[in-house]
């Protein structure tokens, strides 16, 4: 209210300084008489961070960046150590499959309603493209093992959950238009469940225990599966993180219990 009274009265004035007052936007929270001008970085995000419900939904979606990198990085460590360690390529390269083809599939069907641009293609295979080039350099030149286990586990990385988390920063949730939902879709329901399977068969075929590497790729795949499940559950809704965390805990504990106890009476004589 102070910002206005004092824009009115400059732009009364009829004065420079007036003038450009009175041409400040007014949605900027840090309107004053002592700023020369409007700021865009305060005028676009200041009020937009410091709403609570905002944030909430933020946490939300960084929640679920954070592991669908976690289970990506997983992914990248097992299909290297699958490709060079265990000497299975044939394995391997159907793990990085399961992670890349989802994605391309999905771009595809929202490419076919609209909702999609090549922006989102180039994300989903820079990526896996850099991982690639990089890796046939190594080979070429004979480089260590270790680089070019790296340079092949790039190839089960995206840079789509980074690209839905920025568009979806300002207001909390990406726009529908984006397709955000599909996406996290083939990336929890579709990527996860088949990644989680070809790992854990790579570990039964080592006959021994999981090493952390496997472990923690189940781990995540899982997890991810679980969060992407709730989200689809809530399509539309409001729903903060505490309550995505519960629901997500419950589909971890429905899935397991039924699991096990089918494998419990299975193994029965």
């Amino acid at each position: 209210q102070f910002c206005s009274v004092m824009d009115e009265q400059q732009a009364l004035l009829g004065s420079d300084q007036g003038r450009e007052v009175a041409s400040r936007c007014p949605k900027c929270p840090l309107q004053c008489f002592s700023v020369p001008r409007c700021s865009w970085f305060a005028c676009q995000y200041i009020g937009e961070l410091c709403d609570w419900e905002k944030c909430k939904r933020r946490a939300v979606m960084f929640c679920f960046l954070f592991l669908s990198v976690k289970d990506m990085a997983a992914d990248g460590m097992v299909f290297g150590d699958m490709y060079f360690n265990l000497q299975w390529p044939v394995l391997a390269w159907c793990l990085a499959a399961s992670v890349i083809l989802p994605q391309i599939f999905t771009w595809c069907f929202l490419w076919s309603a609209s909702m999609s641009t090549w922006r989102d293609l180039v994300a989903v295979l820079l990526v896996p493209a850099i991982g690639a080039v990089r890796y046939a350099v190594l080979s070429f030149y004979q480089q260590p093992i270790s680089k070019q286990q790296v340079a092949l586990g790039l190839m089960c990385y995206s840079a789509m959950p980074f690209l839905n988390f920025a568009r979806g920063f300002k207001t909390g949730k990406p726009p529908l238009s984006s397709g955000a939902t599909w996406w996290e879709v083939a990336e929890g329901l579709v990527e996860a469940p088949f990644s989680g399977i070809l790992t854990l068969y790579g570990a039964f075929l080592t006959r021994q225990a999981p090493s952390l590497k496997f472990g923690s790729s189940v781990f995540f795949s899982c997890l991810s599966a679980s969060f992407a499940a709730q989200k689809f559950d809530t399509v539309g809704e409001t729903v903060g993180l505490g309550s995505t965390v519960l629901g997500a805990i419950k589909k971890v504990c429905a899935t397991i219990g039924s699991r096990s106890i089918a494998w419990l009476v299975l193994i029965q004589p």
